[in-house]
């Protein structure tokens, strides 16, 4: 049987002699014959006409590359003839195992290894008529952190394509030109055409191979293989778990869903991997990552490169070059190699279970690890060449040189893996692996530290915690207090001796200047004073705390008894936990959250935010434009400043009251209230900024001094919305669909909230009903067909008159003003629900064949959703946490310009 397929590799395994899982294959008993990122092409003959290998197969041919571009261009390296045998059943294998014997065959070429055997697990991915097995080979395994031997492949996750006899490709080519493919579903010049079930296994598992040029594919459904060639090519790879591989140019490649394999290859590659746990490779060149979703793998490789890993817990390495890496939310691992570049590394601090990781173990230079910097988590690393700074990382691996740990007053609680014990000699003295430097370090009185100065206790792991006079602490991983019992090895680690025992406590839980994390695990304290130890004096209970956080964004969690919590500087997040707590989050844009009591909050100077917990909570606002979510009892003061205020409506007990006061000073456009629900404002006749909202199980919100009352706009769910798989029902949007914008063409979609009504909701609230825009009357097809909005929902209008009128081009008109055109009417209550679309910025997007406006924090219209769509929302686009949201697309005309413009 005749023909050809291809098998990519992607992960590598340890030992195929030890896990006979389908599809390993080991080169010369895992010797490396060939160069990372070479390719190596095996001519295979007589293979039996359903694809597999028997006895009579036979290797005629091997042809080695340089590289996966140079194979593309037919650049051989070298070349071998002759023959090799094929045994299925090899002696002392098993039949698991296909065994290759390549001895026979030679080459002519100038340092071309000599071949021996090849070990094969057989499986589906081996089956296929075929007549050229295609492997790219690479040689540093230990390039994925695993420490395996070199030449071994896992090919459990290959793609294939083959050539049978009637010539059909199964592969949909490209040209040499620039191509576009996959999005109108044509054929190529094989009459092959994306997700038409017709791979070699019959699915939608389709393999392009684009060629030369500027070529763009969408690969659509099924576990594709995209080979992207030369050019600078544009690859969405759509839905499933696809393999990419950009070659080399500048490529553009967005992955989607899935859990994708991308390789960038050579060139400045933009490379987005998105749902799913991806791996990723940037290649040669400046190239710019983003994980996004998913807990992902991502190496650098060469070049200055971009890397964020975004939400999961990501493993990344930078390779060499000057690289930026940002881990983003989750327990992340960072790993630098010998000569890593001048990097920059930021870790976030959010979502994390058991910490961010700093792994120097693979680094066998001597390393300057520099913790003065005065912040938790702050530092660099420097092997004398080169210097890579950090922040955010609670966990720090050392490599295996002797390295040098400096540290500084008020820099935190950290934590070291891996620091190498001083060794006793036979004369009584230290061979010296790593130390400290605490040159930087002084005492309460600001001289240098000296003995007396350290004092040491257990962590809750049963390791060393040394703690210095300044809020500074370093833990010892994996090293008990007993070591470090004897003076000398002390002063041979660049340690004074110990004081004995830790301080007495004062009381008072402080943190650093930088950005700690102060909860029941902190122990960053220098007098050892920790949250809920029972030596609190915040209070009259043991466990009453008082937390003084100090400067940086710190994060406080006061846990049980009733505690005060004090933000001081920084844009900082202050949990209540249990108890009837107080928290003043000071300066900065802090984030202040009640608790299971009653709380009282003060957010102090800049913009805050105040949200009421499970008891009676009494919220004051301060300097700056606040932001409020209140709930049960609550009493709400917005004091100076734009102050907004949401309600959780969907928790609200029955007949509960609440209070909100916005106050009257500092302001701009005023205080402003949203509601949503089944619920009736009535507004004081003798006072307009003051009234009483109603929902129907009868809760009650009392407000004064509101100058604005905002309901929430957005799409009915079977609102069509274009994309790139055409137009598709709102209801069935998902974040990362592309959506045609009037602005940026195609973006994705960020965020996705709905919130469905019930025909009684708008009988109680009728100004909540959709309105119906009937098509063509808004010009010429537009909309194309029926549209039903909600009520504030802005649609575009243009033309001459707006112009005249307003000097603008286009203008936003709320879906309700329309009702002066004729048919445009609010619909009687029935059942609808409303989604909201959100972008990076408020777009313009083609809704029924009418452009109208996507989702807007400015809208204020956060509480119309539930508490986890807004913790999202927040935690996507932290910036709508203030009262100006995002920037409007288009200017809104007033209600008095519509009718001047439709008169």
């Amino acid at each position: 049987m005749d023909g050809s397929f291809f098998i990519y590799g992607n992960d590598l395994l340890a030992n195929p002699l030890l896990a006979a899982s389908a599809g390993q294959l080991n080169v010369s008993g895992g010797a490396a014959l060939f160069g990372a990122g070479q390719v190596v092409v095996l001519q295979v003959v007589d293979a039996a006409d359903d694809g597999s290998f028997t006895d009579a197969t036979t290797i005629t041919g091997v042809t080695v590359y340089a590289s996966h571009e140079d194979y593309l261009a037919a650049t051989a390296l070298y070349t071998y003839s002759g023959v090799a045998t094929v045994s299925t059943d090899p002696t002392a294998m098993g039949d698991a195992y296909l065994a290759l014997d390549l001895s026979g065959l030679t080459s002519p070429d100038a340092g071309a290894p000599v071949l021996s055997d090849v070990l094969v697990a057989p499986g589906a991915d081996l089956t296929g008529q075929s007549d050229a097995i295609t492997l790219p080979h690479q040689q540093d395994l230990d390039e994925a952190g695993l420490g395996v031997a070199d030449g071994l492949f896992d090919l459990n996750a290959a793609e294939l394509a083959y050539q049978g006899p009637s010539g059909v490709q199964y592969v949909i080519e490209g040209t040499s030109g620039d191509d576009e493919m996959g999005f109108d579903l044509e054929p190529d010049v094989d009459g092959d055409r994306r997700d038409s079930n017709d791979a070699a296994d019959g699915s939608n598992d389709d393999v392009f191979r684009a060629g030369a040029g500027n070529d763009t594919v969408f690969a659509g459904h099924g576990n594709d293989l995209i080979d992207a060639g030369h050019g600078n090519d544009s690859i969405l790879a759509g839905e499933d778990d696809d393999t990419i591989y950009g070659g080399a140019g500048d490529d553009t490649i967005r992955a989607d869903e899935g859990n994708d394999h991308i390789y960038g290859g050579h060139g400045n590659d933009s490379i987005e991997g998105f749902d799913g746990t991806d791996y990723i490779v940037g290649g040669d060149g400046d190239d710019w990552m983003n994980g996004d979703r998913g807990s992902d793998t991502m190496f650098g490789g060469a070049g200055n490169d971009w890397m964020r890993g975004s939400f999961g817990n990501e493993w990344m390495e930078g390779g060499t070059g000057n690289d930026f890496i940002w881990s983003g939310y989750g327990d992340d691992t960072i790993r630098l190699e010998n000569d890593f570049g001048n990097d920059t590394i930021e870790m976030e601090g959010i979502d994390e279970v058991t910490g961010d990781v700093l792994d120097l173990t693979a680094i066998t230079d001597d390393l300057d690890v520099d913790l003065t910097h005065g912040l938790e988590g702050w530092g660099s690393i420097s092997d004398g060449t080169y210097t890579a700074t950090f922040e955010d990382v609670e966990n720090l691996l050392l490599g295996s040189g002797n390295d040098t740990v400096r540290l500084g007053d008020f820099s935190g609680a950290d934590a070291v893996v891996g620091f190498r014990l001083p060794e006793l000699n036979p004369d009584g003295t230290y061979r010296v692996y790593d130390r400290f430097d605490l040159s930087a370090m002084t005492d309460e009185g600001g001289e240098p530290l000296g003995d007396g100065d350290l004092r040491m206790q257990m962590a809750d792991d049963g390791s060393a915690m040394l703690l210095f006079p300044k809020a500074e602490s370093i833990v010892l991983v994996g090293v008990s207090p007993d070591q470090l019992s004897d003076p000398a090895m002390l002063e041979a680690m660049g340690l004074p001796s110990l004081a004995g025992t830790v301080p007495t406590s004062d009381g008072v839980i402080d943190g650093t200047a930088g950005a700690d994390v102060i909860d029941v695990d902190y122990t960053g304290d220098g007098d050892g004073d920790r949250i809920d130890a029972g030596d609190g004096t915040g209070g009259a209970g043991p466990d009453d705390d008082l937390v003084e956080a100090g400067g940086g964004a710190d994060q406080v969690s006061a846990g049980a008894g009733s505690d005060t919590v004090y933000g001081e500087a920084g844009d900082d997040t202050l949990l209540g936990g249990e108890g009837d707590d107080v928290l003043h989050g000071g300066a900065g844009l802090d984030s202040l959250v009640a608790g299971q009591g009653n709380d009282t909050l003060y957010g102090g100077d800049d913009a805050d935010w105040l949200v009421g917990g499970g008891g009676y909570s009494w919220l004051y606002g301060g300097d700056g434009n606040d932001g409020f979510r209140v709930g049960d009892g609550d009493f709400a003061l917005g004091e100076d400043g734009d102050d907004w205020f949401h309600i959780q409506y969907d928790s609200l007990a029955p007949d509960v009251e609440m209070t909100v006061i916005g106050g009257e000073t500092g302001e701009s456009v005023g205080d402003r209230l949203t509601i949503i629900g089944p619920a009736t404002v009535t507004y004081d006749p003798v006072d307009p900024e003051a009234g009483m909202v109603v929902w129907d199980n009868g809760a009650v919100l009392h407000f004064s001094e509101i100058e604005t009352i905002k309901r929430v706009p957005c799409f009915t769910s079977e609102t069509r919305i274009l994309t790139t798989r055409g137009e598709r029902p709102a209801g069935q949007l998902k974040v990362g669909d592309l959506v045609m914008t009037r602005d940026d063409h195609f973006q994705p979609i960020r965020w996705v909230g709905q919130r469905r009504l019930t025909r009684q909701d708008q009988l109680t609230a009728p100004e909540l009903r959709p309105v119906f825009i009937p098509a063509g009357t808004l010009g010429a097809g537009v909309p194309q067909r029926d549209l039903l909005v909600s009520p504030q929902h802005r649609m575009l209008i243009s033309g001459p008159q707006v112009a005249l009128w307003f000097g603008e081009d286009e203008v936003l008109v709320p879906a309700i003003q329309l009702t002066c055109l004729d048919g445009v009417v609010q619909r009687a209550a029935a059942p609808v629900t409303y989604i909201h679309l959100m972008f990076d910025r408020h777009q313009i997007v083609l809704s029924d064949g009418a452009w109208s406006e996507s989702f807007q924090p400015g809208d204020l219209t956060l509480a119309g959703m539930d508490q986890a769509q807004r913790d999202e929302l927040l935690a996507l686009f932290p910036e709508v946490a203030v009262a100006e949201g995002y920037d409007a697309a288009r200017p809104t005309l007033s209600s008095r310009e519509v009718r001047v413009l439709f008169s």
